[in-house]
């Protein structure tokens, strides 16, 4: 896993938008409410936990569609051990979006095996269900999802998924976030420096801390842990950095 740069930021410019915060903010934000799509409970909070927070703060609905399980963050793990992971992780996941701000009631877990969603077509066709049924309850202004620039074959997945989920609903704005990109540099096919709008979350930095510390299963511990873990470093820089963001833009079909 990369550390920091000498900087001690990642190496991300904000291109093409200069726009005020203010700006930025109220764009993001919408006037309805927002729908993070989240390849594993704790890259919604990773990606854009103080744009959730924020939201909430405003009064505007938040939903997060998990798409796969999170259990093969655990590679030594018997069968049973897993599925108590998987439990564990969604209990994590609420815990985190409470920390925001956000209702339990908000949390949609859609179940994909972690790292076979692009094997799952049944799974793939819930998500886009659950999706398209809080479009047509007329509460969303906008959806977020994992960069194309993530090289985990979950994150690529849940791109593809919600490109293809909004091709009929031209009102509906999608933006990406970047996570993996973000601390692996080397994982990155696209340059970093497609990401337009750089969100100055100082405020939301403590909320943002206290959500991603429930995710107690991701976190480096002093003991050895065989599987993915987040460093220390990793998360410090998470939660104090800026939130990155592009705007793309959807060949809708009628």
């Amino acid at each position: 896993m990369k550390q920091l740069n000498q900087n001690n930021e990642f190496s991300y410019r904000q291109q093409g938008q200069h726009l005020s915060d203010t700006h930025q903010w109220d764009m993001l934000l919408g006037s309805r409410g927002i729908v993070v799509i989240a390849p594993h409970p704790d890259d919604e909070i990773l990606g854009c936990g103080a744009l959730m927070a924020a939201c909430a703060a405003q009064g505007l609905p938040v939903w997060v569609i998990y798409l796969t399980d999170g259990g093969a963050s655990r590679p030594d793990l018997t069968a049973h051990e897993r599925k108590r992971l998987v439990l564990q992780r969604q209990d994590e996941a609420i815990a985190g979006l409470k920390a925001l701000g956000v209702p339990s009631t908000s949390a949609l877990f859609v179940g994909a095996p972690d790292g076979q969603l692009h094997t799952s077509k049944a799974h793939a066709k819930l998500a886009t269900y659950k999706l398209h049924d809080l479009i047509l309850q007329g509460s969303v202004s906008s959806v977020f999802v994992t960069s194309q620039c993530d090289a985990h074959v979950d994150h690529q997945s849940a791109y593809a998924l919600a490109v293809r989920a909004l091709v009929s609903y031209p009102g509906i704005q999608l933006y990406t976030y970047p996570v993996s990109s973000r601390i692996d540099h080397d994982a990155c096919p696209v340059s970093q420096s497609i990401f337009d709008i750089r969100l100055n979350t100082s405020s939301f930095v403590g909320q943002k801390r206290a959500a991603l510390g429930c995710h107690v299963s991701q976190l480096q511990t002093q003991f050895p842990i065989q599987g993915f873990t987040l460093a220390p470093e990793i998360v410090e820089e998470m939660c104090s950095a800026p939130e990155y963001f592009q705007a793309m833009d959807i060949p809708y079909v009628s």
